[in-house]
Parts: C-alpha cells; structure tokens; sequence
C-alpha cells in the first residue's frame, strides 16, 4: 500500500487508488493485490479513530502519530504472539498424537467396485 497527500479537491476513488482521511487530511492509497478497497477503508478508519483519540487529548500531530503508531504496533505484536502461542500449542497437540500413534490414516479409502450377479 502506498501513500501520498492530495489536496480534498480530488475525486474519491480513480482506477487503481482510494482516497481516505486521517486527521482530517487527505490521503491517496494506491491499491495492492493483498488489500481491497473494504480493507484500506477500513485500516485508514480505524488508524483515524486512534489519532483522534490521542488529539483530543491534547497532543501535538508528531505525538499522536507516534502514540498511535506505537498502540497499533502493541496490538499487532499481541497478536503475533497469540499466534505462536497457538501454533505451538497445536504442533505439541499433534506431536503427542503422532507420537502415541492416535493420528488417524489420512489415505483416501478405497472404494469397493460393485460386483454385478450373473
């Protein structure tokens, strides 16, 4: 995703970029394969709601950026952590099954050929 300034003149969507607001300036996000317009929209609400937060708290713009790039931060890295933990609870789930031979067989059954009566 790609980001530059536009003046609020500009139309709200062209061929391939999506204009959005954040602390009440304009900005034009170029479109990627791993994100949908929903996506953008819906990132650049939710990093708007949490600059707002810190502004009406009485920070300076250079503040709220870095509070709010360091809160999205906190949350992204919570996350990756409750992932690993999750992968590694599954990977010992599966190792003590393999290992107590529990694991079911995962080759397709063989199907019978019907037999048809002279």
């Amino acid at each position: 995703m790609k980001v530059s300034d536009s003046s609020p003149s500009t139309t709200s969507r062209s061929a391939s970029s999506i204009k959005v607001s954040i602390l009440n300036t304009q900005y034009t996000i170029k479109q990627t394969d791993n994100l949908s317009e929903a996506d953008i929209r819906t990132l650049a609400e939710f990093v708007d709601r949490m600059m707002q937060q810190f502004r009406q708290k009485g920070h300076d713009t250079i503040s709220v950026a870095t509070m709010a790039a360091l809160n999205i931060a906190a949350q992204m890295y919570g996350e990756q952590r409750r992932c690993a933990e999750t992968i590694r609870h599954l990977t010992q789930i599966i190792d003590e099954a393999m290992d107590s031979g529990a694991v079911p067989d995962t080759q397709p059954a063989e199907t019978a050929e019907p037999t048809s009566n002279p």
